[in-house]
C-alpha cells in the first residue's frame, strides 16, 4: 500500500514514492497516518452534529455515525492521560479543535451534568413525556438506551446523596423529579408485579400455573 511505500521512503529505503509524490499525494487530502485520517473523519463527523442539533450531546442511541460515541470516549480516555502526563494519542491542538466546538470532556450523566443546562432540560421534557405516555418511568433499555441509561443513572446519584457521597445531583433536581413523580426505586417492585401479572393471565388462559 502506499502507506507502506511512505514508511520505505521515510526510511530511505526502495519506494515507488518520490518527494512530488507525496506532495501529490498530501494536495488531494491524502493521509499517511490512518489513526490521522480516522481522528479527522471522525472531527468532521461530529462537527456536522454540532452544526446541526447545536451541541455535541450525541445521543447513545445515535444511528447517524456509528462508531461516533466509541470515538468520543476514546478522546476522553487519551484526554485523561494526556493530562496525567502519560503517552496519549492526544495532542494539544487536537484539545483546542475540541474545545472549539464544545466538546464534553466528561460524559454527560446526573454526575456531572449541570441541571439548568438545555442537555437536563430536554431529559427533564423528555422524561415527563415518557410519564405522560406510560403512566410511569419504567423505560425499555432496548427500545430508548439513552434514556433508560439517564433513569438508572438517576437512581444511583440519588443512593449516593442519601450516603453524602460526591455527587453533582443536587436537591433541587430531586425536586423536579419528585413533582414529575419519579419512581426512586431499583425496579425490582415493577419486575415482580410484571411477572405476577403475567401469571396471573397464563392461569387464566390454562387454567393452571404449570
Amino acid at each position: 500500500t502506499m502507506r507502506q511505500h511512505y514508511i520505505k521512503f521515510n526510511d530511505g529505503k526502495r519506494s515507488l514514492l518520490t518527494d512530488e509524490r507525496v506532495h501529490e499525494m498530501e494536495q488531494i487530502g491524502f493521509y499517511w497516518d490512518e489513526f490521522e485520517e480516522e481522528w479527522i473523519r471522525r472531527y468532521e463527523e461530529l462537527m456536522a452534529f454540532k452544526a446541526r442539533e447545536g451541541h455535541c450531546h450525541v445521543p447513545l442511541s445515535y444511528a447517524g455515525c456509528p462508531g461516533l460515541i466509541g470515538w468520543m470516549n476514546a478522546q476522553r480516555a487519551h484526554y485523561g492521560q494526556l493530562k496525567e502526563g502519560k503517552d496519549s494519542c492526544l495532542t494539544e491542538e487536537k484539545v483546542q479543535k475540541l474545545n472549539d466546538i464544545g466538546f464534553d470532556w466528561e460524559q454527560i450523566s446526573p454526575a456531572n451534568g449541570d441541571i439548568d443546562s438545555e442537555y437536563w432540560v430536554q431529559k427533564c421534557k423528555e422524561l415527563n413525556e415518557f410519564h405522560a405516555r406510560e403512566g410511569n418511568f419504567n423505560v425499555d433499555k432496548m427500545k430508548d438506551p439513552e434514556l433508560w441509561q439517564i433513569v438508572t443513572s438517576l437512581k444511583g446519584e440519588r443512593r449516593r446523596l442519601k450516603d453524602g457521597k460526591s455527587t453533582k445531583l443536587t436537591e433541587e433536581l430531586v425536586g423536579k423529579l419528585d413533582n414529575m413523580g419519579f419512581s426512586w426505586s431499583d425496579g425490582s417492585d415493577f419486575r415482580w408485579t410484571k411477572r405476577y401479572d403475567e401469571l396471573v393471565a397464563f392461569k387464566n388462559r390454562e387454567g393452571h400455573c404449570r
